[in-house]
């Protein structure tokens, strides 16, 4: 708050700070970020403070009472300023908390100007898998992409007679695999277990297998997961 009546009323949290204050996934409170606009770029405070000619009233989010950025500006400002991960997971988080969506950061950004702007190649890479929910995600996606299996569809949604069964992480229609993967081995709680284990029964009736792997198969027994893939659609290991 000190910094941002330092730099004046059209000032925004940015950066690290403000994908902390929307909770993005894997950002923590740390050094603070500002965006002001061109015409002030030559207030200070204590932090990191940046200008830009274009700040509209769709770049504006009030979280805890502070003017930040919105998410999809606060993923543009990450560009260039961190890595290609982190970069994946405020899109990620972003898109899940309904703060951004894909789409919507790629038009800002075009809107921006992407000439001479850093961290571009990123971006690019980062849009080829829009469409995940977490980083783990994106790296079993990643796994996929240099394995010679065809790419999956994302989210997909099942309904049997209009009624939502699930939706899965990975699917690889017409091939009656799914794939999903996630942090924990076990469940917190019985109701939960019962809860999955009836969707996994609902999407083998409709004809469907899933596959579940683990954040430690998905990062340190790559072979295990693409074998069982590979497997799993008929192939030799």
């Amino acid at each position: 708050m000190a910094g941002l009546l330092d730099l004046g009323p059209d000032a925004l949290v940015s950066g690290r700070a403000a994908a902390a204050l929307l909770e993005l996934d894997g950002f923590d409170e740390g050094p603070q970020e500002f965006l002001i606009p061109r015409a002030h770029r030559r207030r200070r405070t204590v932090g990191t403070v940046t200008s830009t000619a274009d700040i509209s009233r769709l770049d504006r989010i009030v979280v805890d009472g502070l003017p930040c950025t919105s998410g999809t500006r606060t993923v543009i400002q990450l560009l260039g300023r961190a890595s290609e991960r982190e970069v994946g997971n405020a899109l990620d988080s972003g898109t899940r908390k309904h703060l951004t969506a894909p789409s919507v950061v790629r038009q800002r950004l075009d809107e921006l100007g992407t000439q001479g702007r850093a961290g571009i190649a990123v971006f690019n890479r980062v849009m080829e898998s829009a469409g995940v929910q977490s980083w783990l995600e994106r790296q079993f996606l990643a796994l996929i992409r240099g394995s010679g299996l065809p790419k999956p569809e994302l989210q997909r949604t099942y309904r049997s007679d209009a009624v939502h069964i699930a939706r899965v992480d990975f699917d690889f229609a017409p091939k009656p695999v799914i794939v999903e993967v996630g942090g924990r081995k076990g469940y917190l709680s019985f109701d939960e277990r019962r809860r999955q284990e009836r969707r996994r029964n609902e999407l083998q009736l409709v004809g469907r297998t899933v596959y579940f792997f683990t954040t430690e198969d998905v990062v340190e027994d790559a072979t295990y997961v693409l074998n069982t893939v590979r497997r799993g659609f008929g192939l030799a290991a």
